[in-house]
């Protein structure tokens, strides 16, 4: 019962920081929220993450395309975390 609370918890903070990261690329479409509070705040959070996909794809013009292709990576990568901690579970069961 344990591992499947560490899983949906686990679950929640993967899907609050795709949350966030979303809302930090629509705040870049406004500028006042983009330069308000929580535009930095949302930067802090999501730019380290995004700035690995900014130093290999550069913007075309003035779209930076490197969230949209951090975001698709993000799913990824944690689909298969999330399935490999849950095997992991059921492994580990005795």
């Amino acid at each position: 019962m344990l591992e499947y609370t560490l899983l949906t918890i686990i679950s929640y903070i993967i899907r609050i920081y795709y949350w966030l990261m979303i809302a930090a690329i629509f705040a870049t479409w406004i500028p006042a929220v983009h330069h308000s509070r929580i535009g930095e705040w949302l930067r802090r959070l999501t730019d380290p993450f995004f700035g690995i996909f900014r130093r290999f794809i550069p913007p075309i013009g003035f779209i930076d395309i490197s969230p949209i292709v951090a975001i698709f990576v993000y799913g990824f990568l944690t689909r298969f975390a999330l399935q490999g901690i849950a095997a992991l579970f059921t492994w580990f069961q005795p």
